[in-house]
């Protein structure tokens, strides 16, 4: 049985600096908040920017990357929850339509500060190796949106719940899931981590067949990171087509697993 939430304070927002498409909106688009009792070491962030269904805009990143400098400092901090409080919706992906307003080097910019945010942009890169080439391609040219179930039983999304009648089934299935890992020995949880975060990034290895003088296979070893500036680079440099080219990655990346954490998917 789920505990009753208990808060050590309410939502607060943090400032974010100065920003290109400050005050469109009248509160903060992130807030904070830490959950107290047999829940202490659970805080959650609540992406708020309903007007663009929490679309990653220059304040929402500024404000989400302000957020995470400050808990990264906090020891107190053991599980990190994120959350939407635009109802039906998690995260619409990057701001294409903030996009089409900056200049090439502005672009630039942001997407380096989105790499700063999550190593994951690169979906081009990271759906192969998590589906497979053939698949991978499938869905990343026809941008074919998955239900819950399809991306539970493709592996894209740990868990897959059914819909309450509050609407936060995934919500909570995520904090009965940080629960699970609190009380687990916190060096132990963050070397886990990193060893898997780096053992991943290793990637891929694929084999050819060399001329028939050798008699073995040669692997070859790429760096993610390389594929990740590629997909980057088509950002930057493909302000026309790139905009649709970068929704397509968007919708077939939407549910892939973000670094380090797990996706649950209500069915909604």
């Amino acid at each position: 049985m789920l505990r009753v939430l208990c808060l050590l304070r309410p939502w607060r927002p943090l400032r974010a600096r100065g920003c290109a498409s400050d005050g469109a909106a009248g509160g903060s688009e992130i807030q904070v908040r830490a959950l107290a009792g047999p829940d202490q070491g659970i805080t959650e962030i609540l992406m708020n920017r309903p007007s663009a269904r929490n679309a990653l805009g220059n304040v929402f990143v500024s404000e989400l990357l302000e957020t995470l400098a400050q808990l990264r400092e906090d020891r107190q901090v053991r599980v990190l929850l994120f959350r939407s409080g635009v109802k039906g919706v998690f995260c619409a992906g990057a701001d294409l339509k903030e996009r089409e307003q900056m200049s090439e080097a502005e672009v630039g910019v942001f997407v380096q500060r989105l790499r700063g945010l999550m190593n994951d942009i690169g979906g081009t890169q990271r759906l192969p190796r998590c589906l497979g080439v053939a698949l991978a391609k499938e869905l990343i040219f026809t941008g074919r949106r998955l239900s819950g179930t399809e991306a539970h039983v493709l592996g894209l999304v740990n868990h897959a719940v059914a819909q309450n009648e509050e609407g936060d089934a995934a919500y909570q299935r995520a904090r009965a899931l940080a629960q699970e890992i609190l009380p687990q020995a916190p060096i132990a949880v963050r070397l886990g981590k990193v060893a898997i975060d780096r053992g991943t990034e290793l990637i891929h290895l694929s084999t050819s067949t060399l001329p028939s003088s050798h008699s073995s296979h040669t692997e070859s070893r790429t760096k993610l990171g390389t594929g990740i500036q590629m997909d980057e680079l088509n950002m930057v440099t493909a302000p026309g087509r790139g905009q649709i080219q970068t929704q397509i990655k968007d919708n077939g990346t939407t549910l892939t697993p973000q670094k380090g954490g797990h996706c649950i998917w209500d069915g909604h």
